[in-house]
């Protein structure tokens, strides 16, 4: 399975969290953007919409939540994903891995446990550009779109919970049910070859509560 190439802060993420190969951090990460370990993280990094990268020379002891998950360096911890998991040659986790993809490259060594969960409810978009989808990889029932075909990660796009993802007839809104029973509306864009979204806003009421096996009404 291939896997997007690794790139050094800076070159792809602008405004990406870095720490440096001189930077030891202790505390917790909680990050809006992709964040790059080229350092030492003694600590929790929560990362749930975007990228997390280990580097070469990179070393985390900790969790790693994100929605993607690439590792060249050492880890020390459980690491969660809602996309996928790449161990590259030379990396060394130890620690278990909850996500729906994982890859790791010969050279790579990982003492653990794997759970991959399959993800619910996939919707391909008009254009078959995007896939949206609803995976529980947090515990909690929450809708993902990426980009299709492609090793893209996905993004989370519901913050509340989710489920049923539906594409409009132009592709460019979904249409989920919330786990309240309301439906929540987000636009979808493509950006670069990866995916883009805008603030889920509520756009009705469903008459009764939703499960995972009801039918959602759309044009």
């Amino acid at each position: 399975m291939a896997f997007t190439p690794y790139r050094m802060p800076g070159q792809s993420s602008p405004g990406a969290t870095a720490v440096g190969s001189a930077t030891k951090f202790v505390g917790q990460i909680v990050a809006k953007q992709d964040v790059y370990v080229e350092g030492e993280v003694e600590g929790q990094i929560e990362a749930t919409e975007r990228k997390v990268v280990v580097g070469p020379t990179g070393c985390v002891r900790g969790d790693i939540c994100a929605a993607e998950v690439e590792i060249f360096g050492q880890m020390r911890g459980n690491v969660e994903a809602g996309s996928r998991v790449a161990l590259r040659k030379g990396s060394d986790m130890l620690g278990d891995i909850n996500t729906q993809r994982i890859g790791m490259e010969d050279g790579a060594v990982f003492k653990g446990r794997v759970d991959a969960k399959k993800p619910l409810h996939g919707q391909i978009s008009p254009d078959r550009s995007r896939v949206a989808y609803t995976s529980d990889i947090t515990g909690r029932y929450e809708v993902y779109v990426a980009p299709f075909p492609g090793e893209g990660g996905g993004r989370q796009v519901s913050t509340t919970g989710g489920l049923l993802p539906r594409w409009s007839a132009d592709g460019k809104e979904l249409i989920y049910a919330g786990l309240d029973a309301k439906l929540m509306s987000v636009e979808v864009t493509l950006n670069g070859g990866g995916v883009e979204t805008g603030i889920a806003r509520s756009v009705g009421e469903r008459a009764k509560p939703i499960d995972s096996t009801m039918a959602l009404p759309f044009d």
